[in-house]
């Protein structure tokens, strides 16, 4: 665990500043409102999303690697993509981004592969040897999310977020990235697309650690008054405790307020700590 951790401290020291990480605030809805260096390749200075996709592919691998995949440094990238475990949603996910920065180190790396940008807003990635053949285009903004779902995947380890959470969190972000492919081609040609199980606003979450709810008729009923009833404007996450156990539940996945108790299994927490809760943001 310690090695991941610095791995991704790293990471994000490095490459962090242009990501598209979740923000985390506290609302208060009841009160008053309160006022490891990756392979190097030869990447022109002037893109440094080059260089962050290569570093999120070496802890991708690495982690994976500790997770016991069987892969080793000897494997070929395609076989390694191939042996990824594809058991949820999470998995999935995580092997198509996988393939896809597996294009850029081919590029960046191969002798016969090349690059170019088009005037900074699609990089062109493609390699000539017949063994590779693979292409893509794809914008910066598209190799930042990639990094930040790297990030991300990896970060929720050491949260509390159950599974459900993660994986509507990564569909977020997925569903963004193919929005920045500019097209794809590989071994198995085509990338995977994935309808979002929950349409789930990844930019920005507020805590409410302290909700009013109720449970009744087999529901999870939780009070929201009327400022609060936009998920869109408040993307709010419902720490509940039923039963001694603890859900981070997201606005985004109730019906009329409520959640059915069968549905409750995917938004508990893992065995960890629950989060200190964030300060309020001022209005």
């Amino acid at each position: 665990m310690e090695h991941r951790r610095a791995l991704l401290e790293g990471f994000q020291r490095a490459w962090g500043s242009g990501w598209s990480l979740p923000e985390l605030r506290s609302i208060e809805m009841y009160t008053r409102k309160k006022r490891m260096t990756p392979p190097t390749a030869a990447i022109p200075l002037s893109f440094p999303e080059l260089a962050g996709a290569l570093h999120a592919l070496h802890v991708l691998e690495t982690a994976l690697a500790a997770q016991s995949v069987s892969v080793t440094d000897e494997t070929p990238s395609w076989q390694r993509y191939g042996q990824l475990p594809r058991r949820t949603l999470t998995e999935r996910l995580t092997a198509e981004a996988f393939r896809l920065l597996r294009v850029v180190r081919i590029t960046l790396e191969h002798p016969a592969g090349q690059f170019y940008a088009n005037d900074s807003e699609v990089f062109h990635f493609k390699c000539l040897d017949p063994r590779y053949p693979v292409s893509m285009g794809i914008t910066p903004a598209g190799l930042r999310l990639l990094q930040s779902f790297v990030f991300f995947y990896l970060d929720a380890v050491d949260r509390p977020w159950g599974e459900g959470y993660v994986e509507a969190m990564l569909s977020a972000y997925y569903t963004d990235i193919m929005g920045e492919l500019r097209g794809f081609e590989d071994e198995d040609r085509e990338i995977y697309q994935f309808r979002p199980t929950l349409h789930i606003n990844r930019h920005l979450r507020l805590v409410c650690a302290n909700p009013r709810f109720s449970v009744a008729d087999r529901y999870c009923h939780i009070e929201l008054g009327p400022v609060h009833q936009d998920s869109v404007r408040f993307p709010v996450d419902f720490y509940l405790r039923i039963a001694d156990f603890h859900y981070i539940v997201p606005v985004e996945a109730l019906t009329d307020n409520a959640i059915a108790l069968t549905e409750l299994a995917r938004w508990k927490t893992r065995s960890l700590p629950l989060p200190a809760t964030p300060e309020p943001a001022t209005p």
